[in-house]
C-alpha cells in the first residue's frame, strides 16, 4: 500500500482512574460501549490503520474489539506513564506508516464522522477541530508533527503540546459540540446520543473469501498486513491480540486454500527467524485491499442512492 495516502488514527484506552466520574472505554454509551463508538466514527471516515493504546482492563478491550480489525499496543506500565507516553507508544508504530494520524482518547466518544472528512481536506501540520472558537479533539497531526512530539522531551501532556505555539497550525470551524463532550458525565452525553447514533448510519460490509470453508476475512487481512510490516508472526499476534497457533492455524488454512504459500519462513540467524510475506501472498493481499475498496466504495454510494432519506 502506499503509506503517503494513508491516514491512520491513535486512540489512548489505558483507562487510568484519575476522578470518580470517570467511565471505562467498556461503558456503555446508548447501545455500544464507548470504544466502540470511537472505532465506528473512524471506520467511517475510511480511517485505517487505527491503533488502540491499552492498559487497565487491557484483555477484555482486545476481546471486545476482537472483529474490528484495529492494532493493540498494550502499555503494561500504564499506571506509571504520562499521558504523551502513552500517546508515543501508537504515534511511533505508525509515525512510518501514514502520512497523516489522527489523535485523540477514549474520554472523546461523540465526535461525528463528517468532522473527520472535513479534517482530511485541510492542508497543515496540526489541524484542530473547534465549536464556538473551543478547541476540542480529534486532532489530526502531519507525519513532521507526529516526529516532533515522539522527539519532545518536556512532561507535557499531548493537549499541553498541541495547544503551543506551533508553526503550520490550523483551527477549523465545526457544529459538532461532541469534539469536547467527555465521556465523565452522562448527563452532557444522553442529549446528544440520538443524534450521533443517526450519524453512524452507514452500510457495513464485510468481504469474506471461501471455498469449501471461509478462509480469507477482515481478521486474515489484518495478519497479512502486520507480517508484512514487522516481519515477524509473533510480533503480528501481539498486534491482534491473537494466539501464535491461532494465527498459524489462519495462514495454513488460508495456504492450503489459495494452493500456494502466502508467508515465507526464515529460520535462525543473530536475530532469529523472520516471517515475510512471500510474492504471491503480497499480490494476494494487495489484489484484495484493492477489490475491498471498490466493494466498499460502491456500497457507499448506491446507499445513497437507495436511501436518501435516511
Amino acid at each position: 500500500m502506499n503509506n503517503n495516502l494513508r491516514t491512520g488514527a491513535v486512540i489512548t484506552a489505558t483507562n487510568t482512574i484519575q476522578n470518580q466520574h470517570q467511565i471505562s472505554p467498556l461503558t456503555q454509551l446508548g447501545s455500544i460501549s464507548v470504544i466502540r463508538r470511537i472505532i465506528l466514527i473512524f471506520q467511517q471516515a475510511d480511517i485505517s490503520p487505527i491503533v488502540v493504546i491499552t492498559g487497565r482492563q487491557a484483555l477484555e478491550i482486545e476481546q471486545h474489539l476482537a472483529n474490528y480489525g484495529v492494532i493493540f499496543i498494550r502499555d503494561e506500565n500504564y499506571e506509571h506513564t504520562t499521558p504523551m507516553e502513552q500517546a508515543k507508544l501508537g504515534l511511533a508504530f505508525l509515525a512510518e506508516k501514514c502520512s497523516r494520524l489522527f489523535f485523540t482518547s477514549a474520554d472523546i466518544p461523540v465526535f461525528l464522522p463528517g468532522t473527520l472528512r472535513s479534517m482530511k481536506k485541510e492542508t497543515g501540520e496540526i489541524i484542530i477541530p473547534t465549536f464556538r472558537k473551543k478547541d476540542g479533539f480529534p486532532v489530526l497531526l502531519s507525519q513532521k508533527t507526529v516526529s516532533d512530539m515522539l522527539a519532545e522531551q518536556h512532561c507535557l501532556t499531548p493537549q499541553e503540546y498541541i495547544a503551543r505555539d506551533l508553526p503550520g497550525k490550523k483551527h477549523l470551524e465545526s457544529n459538532d459540540k461532541g469534539i469536547f463532550l467527555t465521556a465523565d458525565h452522562y448527563e452532557r452525553l444522553d442529549p446528544v446520543i440520538a443524534g450521533h447514533n443517526q450519524q453512524l448510519l452507514h452500510p457495513f460490509v464485510t468481504i469474506n473469501i471461501e471455498r469449501d470453508q471461509l478462509f480469507f476475512n477482515s481478521r486474515a487481512k489484518l495478519l497479512l498486513q502486520l507480517v508484512l510490516e514487522t516481519h515477524s508472526v509473533q510480533s503480528a499476534c501481539k498486534y491482534m491480540a491473537v494466539s501464535k497457533s491461532k494465527a498459524w492455524d489462519m495462514i495454513n488454512q488460508m495456504e492450503a486454500a489459495l494452493g500456494f504459500p502466502v508467508v515465507q519462513r526464515r529460520h535462525g540467524g543473530s536475530h532469529g527467524g523472520q516471517t515475510e510475506l512471500t510474492a504471491k501472498g503480497r499480490q494476494f493481499l494487495d489484489a484484495y485491499l484493492a477489490y475491498e475498496e471498490k466493494v466498499k466504495r460502491y456500497a457507499s454510494e448506491q446507499f445513497r442512492k437507495d436511501f436518501p432519506d435516511l
